[in-house]
């Protein structure tokens, strides 16, 4: 039978399936399941596990909580979108009450410490319409932001070259678009599918 502590954690792995989560139990912040294995392999830590109950043992990858921002930027330079799940309720007293405080991507990060120097850190955004296309950009860090929109004889020429100017670190995209229809920057930047409504 699955512990209360691993419900809990199955409980919020499950609001944040796209993310790994970072969840603090005490000094470290660990990761199970395929997180855990992501972080091994990704970050260089070492993968152990950890038993919940009799019969069930998890695979486990934990950091100290003092050297979050290096590891976490080091996924998110990477690709990935990272969950901080911190403990908020009082420890001793049964299962620690837990909650995600944070959710971090290219795109979305303000820490100083997590951000190039010396250039704008867009998140972008492309929504298609039927008469023309927009794009969004914000630096989160900056609050600078911009929008301007295509008509379909510019495309896909001049949203390139607008890509290509702004260098964005993460794309938004709608779910079921092809990422392929668009020549973006040759960095990596992260793609992220978002639901229509969004846009």
């Amino acid at each position: 039978m699955t512990s209360p502590a691993r419900r809990q954690y199955l409980r919020m792995k499950s609001q944040y399936p796209d993310a790994i989560l970072m969840y603090q139990v005490g000094d470290f912040y660990e990761t199970f399941d395929e997180d855990a294995r992501t972080a091994s392999r990704e970050l260089q830590i070492v993968l152990t596990s950890r038993a919940y109950g009799e019969d069930e043992r998890v695979p486990l990858a934990g950091i100290p909580l003092h050297a979050l921002e290096n590891y976490v930027g080091k996924l998110i330079a990477r690709g990935y979108k990272v969950a901080i799940c911190d403990q908020v309720g009082e420890v001793g007293k049964g299962v620690v009450e837990r909650a995600v405080t944070r959710i971090l991507t290219a795109g979305t990060l303000s820490e100083p410490s997590l951000l190039p120097t010396h250039q704008n850190n867009y998140l972008a955004a492309i929504a298609p319409g039927r008469s023309q296309t927009g794009l969004a950009a914000i630096d989160v860090s900056t609050g600078e932001f911009m929008v301007t929109w295509f008509a379909p004889s510019e495309l896909p020429t001049a949203l390139e070259a607008e890509l290509q100017r702004l260098m964005p670190v993460e794309c938004l995209l709608v779910e079921g678009s092809r990422a392929d229809a668009y020549q973006f920057p040759p960095q990596t930047m992260t793609i992220t599918p978002c639901p229509p409504y969004f846009f």
